[in-house]
């Protein structure tokens, strides 16, 4: 049942941060910012690590909750 729920909750708080991301990746786009798409890929790896981590994160958290 933890499991669900601190699933639940770092897919959530994910894609928060991966429509903001997509938002400020747009306009640095518009803005001719971002040519080089080591960048974006270096983004994504690091995206793949803090849905890791908020999820051991939240769970910890409900774990001691519950």
């Amino acid at each position: 049942m933890l499991r669900d729920k601190s699933g639940r909750y770092a897919y959530i708080i994910g894609l928060i941060v991966l429509s903001a991301s997509t938002v400020i990746f747009s306009v640095m786009g518009l803005l001719s910012k971002v040519e080089n798409y080591t960048l974006i890929t270096s983004y994504l790896a690091g995206f793949a690590i803090f849905q890791y981590v908020i999820g051991i994160l939240i769970f910890n958290h409900l774990n001691k909750k519950y």
